[in-house]
C-alpha cells in the first residue's frame, strides 16, 4: 500500500465511520471514567477525526461554488476541534485571595503559583444585604442549662415557649456603628479573629416579662442581652440577613497603564485573555475578596468555528432552496446554482 492509498483510506467515509465509532465508545467510557477525555488515546482519536475531515472536505478542489457550503461547515468543525484541543491543553482556572489595599500578580492553579502579565490591586470591597424577612434569636435558660432558637418577624410580638417572656423586633439598622470604633487594619489577607468587625447590623428589640419592658439595640458584635435584674434568662441575636450582592473594586496595572473596574459574581472582567470573576469574600470582617482567574486560549477558536459552521449550513440551505422547482416539468432540467 503506497502513500496515496493511505491518504485515500484516511479520507474515506469508512475511515470516518470508524473514527466516529471510537469517539462514541470514548464518550460512553467517559461517563464512568472522566479521565478518558484527558488521555493521549482520546487526543489521537481526535487527531484522526481532524485528518479525516481535512482529506474528505478538501478532496477534489476547494474553491468551487458547489463545495462552498461543505468547505465552510467542515472548516468550522476543524477550527472547533483546534479550539477544543487548545482548551484541553492550555486553559487554566485558579484562585486569588487578596486583601483591601493589597497588590498581587500571582494566582494559584492546582496548588501551583501562576504569574500574571499584570498586577491586580483590591481598592475596595462592598457588600449589600437584603433586609431580613425574619429575625433569629437564641434564648438561654441558665438554671436549667437549656436553650431554644426561634424566629420572629418585625413588629410582631413573639411569646417565648416555657417562660413568661415576649420579644418584639421594633427596627433594623444594617450599618449600626456604636461609639468611635474604627475599621480594623489587617497585616495579611486573612484577618485575625480578635479584630473587630467593620460594621454591626443591629436590631432594636423590646423584651417584656411580667409588666417589665426593656428596649435595647442589639448588634452582631454584642448579640447577648437580657432583662435587667433577671440573669436567669439570656437572649442572643443571630444575624441571618441574606446577601444581595458583593463586588470588588480593582485596579489593573500593566506596564504603566492603569485600568479600574468593578467585578461582580455575574459580571466578570476580561483583560488580555484572562477572565476575572468575583467568587468569594471574607465572611467575618469583609476585608478580603476571593477572585477566580481563568484563561482559555481556545474560546476564540471555538467561537470562530461555530460561526463558520453556521455559515456553511446557511449557504447549504440557501442553495437547496434555489434548487426547489416551481413545477414538476422544471424538475427534469433542474440545476442548482
Amino acid at each position: 500500500m503506497n502513500f496515496y492509498s493511505i491518504v485515500r483510506l484516511c479520507g474515506s467515509v469508512r475511515a470516518g465511520f470508524y473514527v466516529f465509532s471510537l469517539i462514541i465508545l470514548a464518550l460512553i467510557a467517559g461517563l464512568f471514567f472522566p479521565d478518558v477525555f484527558n488521555s493521549s488515546l482520546f487526543y489521537i482519536i481526535l487527531f484522526f477525526l481532524f485528518l479525516n475531515i481535512v482529506l474528505c472536505a478538501f478532496k477534489g478542489g476547494v474553491f468551487t461554488p458547489r463545495k462552498l457550503a461543505s468547505v465552510f461547515s467542515h472548516s468550522g468543525v476543524l477550527i472547533i476541534l483546534v479550539g477544543s484541543f487548545l482548551t484541553a491543553t492550555g486553559s487554566k482556572t485558579g484562585t486569588m485571595k487578596i486583601a483591601k489595599g493589597e497588590t498581587k500578580n500571582r494566582y494559584y492553579f492546582n496548588g501551583t503559583a501562576e504569574k500574571l502579565p499584570f498586577e491586580i490591586t483590591l481598592s475596595d470591597f462592598e457588600i449589600d444585604w437584603y433586609r431580613p424577612a425574619q429575625y433569629r434569636f437564641t434564648v438561654f435558660l441558665t438554671k436549667e442549662r437549656m436553650k431554644q432558637t426561634f424566629t420572629t418577624e418585625e413588629k410582631k410580638e413573639y411569646s417565648v415557649k416555657g417562660i413568661p417572656y415576649t420579644i418584639t423586633v421594633l427596627d433594623y439598622n444594617p450599618d449600626f456603628v456604636p461609639g468611635n470604633r474604627q475599621p480594623p487594619v489587617f497585616s495579611s489577607a486573612v484577618p485575625s479573629m480578635s479584630a473587630q468587625p467593620v460594621f454591626d447590623p443591629a436590631v432594636l428589640v423590646r423584651v417584656s416579662s411580667q409588666g417589665k419592658v426593656y428596649d435595647q439595640w442589639v448588634s452582631v458584635s454584642n448579640p447577648r442581652f437580657n432583662l435587667p435584674g433577671d440573669n436567669s434568662v439570656e437572649f442572643m441575636y443571630v444575624w441571618n440577613a441574606p446577601v444581595k450582592e458583593f463586588r470588588s473594586s480593582i485596579s489593573i496595572a500593566d506596564k504603566g497603564v492603569t485600568r479600574n473596574a468593578i467585578i461582580k459574581v455575574n459580571s466578570p472582567l476580561r483583560y488580555k485573555g484572562y477572565m476575572i470573576y468575583q467568587a468569594s469574600y471574607d465572611p467575618s470582617y469583609f476585608q478580603w475578596a476571593g477572585l477566580t482567574i481563568g484563561r482559555d486560549p481556545g474560546v476564540g477558536w471555538i467561537l470562530g468555528g461555530f460561526i463558520l459552521l453556521n455559515a456553511g449550513i446557511a449557504i447549504g440551505l440557501y442553495r437547496r432552496a434555489r434548487c426547489i422547482p416551481a413545477d414538476t416539468k422544471s424538475r427534469e432540467s433542474l440545476e442548482c446554482i
